[in-house]
């Protein structure tokens, strides 16, 4: 339900600055869609984490890597 996905989402988002993370800071989330891929991003969004969403074929193709480390 939207209430358990706000829960889950405001839990993931006190995790996330219990471990470091700040607004204004960028996670990438290198995840194919699922559940728990949209509660990291709502966490982020939660607390001003800016979320760059990769998908896991893009990130194995050869020159995949190289540019996500730009």
């Amino acid at each position: 339900s939207y209430s358990d996905m706000r829960h889950d989402a405001d839990a993931a988002a006190q995790w996330l600055l219990d471990h470091g993370m700040a607004p204004g800071q960028s996670i990438l989330i290198l995840s194919p869609a699922s559940l728990e891929h949209a509660t990291l991003l709502f966490a982020a969004l939660t607390v001003g984490i800016t979320v760059v969403p990769v998908s896991p074929p893009y990130a194995l193709q050869r020159t995949g890597w190289s540019k996500l480390r730009k």
